[in-house]
């Protein structure tokens, strides 16, 4: 089922590389805490480097400048034995490897695409810090919705600009976050992408704002403080709505 994703992203059959990558790698190339090591111990079947896109593969141009340096862009796929950590994963993987990563989780018929913007590190040389990330949630490829069929769609690679890697990449990027922005507008629009994040994360920051105060709504014996706290969740909601309308 996940062949069908590689099919709609068609990629030119020159970038093809299936290279199995070994747990190790990420061992010797990441600084992995406990829960880490759990998770890619526990978590994960297989590591697949599918594609490579550089200048000799594809007719994408390198990108340089004094804070980033695109020069090519690997495809990754992860087996996973369940969900649990996926989030965990995608940050492990992105910044262990420091090129710029288009990273598809695979577990059942579901797919996550995770990628991550890059940046040469100001206090060490010749590094590569990952700054930027956005993750999909699971994308379900036997059942899937009209949005994500837009998204699937909008990151084929001859519909997505190409002048150079970093226009590529921040354009497929830009993708996952206006599929994130979908699924709660129900609009996928693949434009404005800083103001869609801006009210993505107001969205979120307020939903989280909502679930504390029922939280302590469920442990306030006081009716009136009830009663109050209701108010404060009423104009959080109605602040959460408009969000959603400017997504």
């Amino acid at each position: 089922m996940f062949d069908r994703l590689f099919e709609l992203l068609d990629l030119p059959e020159r970038s093809y590389l299936g290279k199995r990558v070994y747990k190790r790698f990420f061992h010797e190339h990441a600084k992995l805490g406990v829960t880490d090591r759990k998770a890619l111990s526990e978590d994960i079947d297989t590591i697949l480097w599918q594609y490579t896109l550089k200048p000799s593969t594809v007719p994408i141009q390198p990108y340089h400048d004094d804070d980033r340096e695109y020069l090519e862009v690997a495809v990754i796929q992860i087996n996973m034995k369940n969900q649990r950590r996926a989030n965990r994963i995608t940050g492990i993987v992105h910044r262990a490897i420091p090129y710029p990563v288009i990273l598809v989780l695979v577990y059942d018929t579901m797919v996550l695409v995770s990628l991550a913007q890059k940046r040469l590190s100001r206090a060490e040389s010749d590094a590569i810090v990952a700054e930027d990330f956005a993750d999909s949630d699971w994308i379900d490829l036997a059942k899937t919705t009209d949005t994500e069929e837009q998204f699937l769609d909008s990151v084929n690679f001859r519909r997505l600009p190409a002048t150079d890697f970093f226009v590529y990449y921040t354009a497929f990027f830009d993708r996952v976050v206006a599929l994130n922005a979908a699924r709660i507008s129900g609009r996928f629009v693949a434009e404005a992408i800083d103001s869609k994040r801006k009210h993505l994360e107001r969205y979120t920051e307020l939903n989280r704002e909502i679930a504390e105060f029922r939280a302590a709504i469920k442990k306030e014996p006081a009716f009136n403080r009830q009663v109050e706290l209701n108010g404060k969740i009423k104009e959080l909601e109605d602040l959460r709505e408009r969000e959603v309308q400017r997504l």
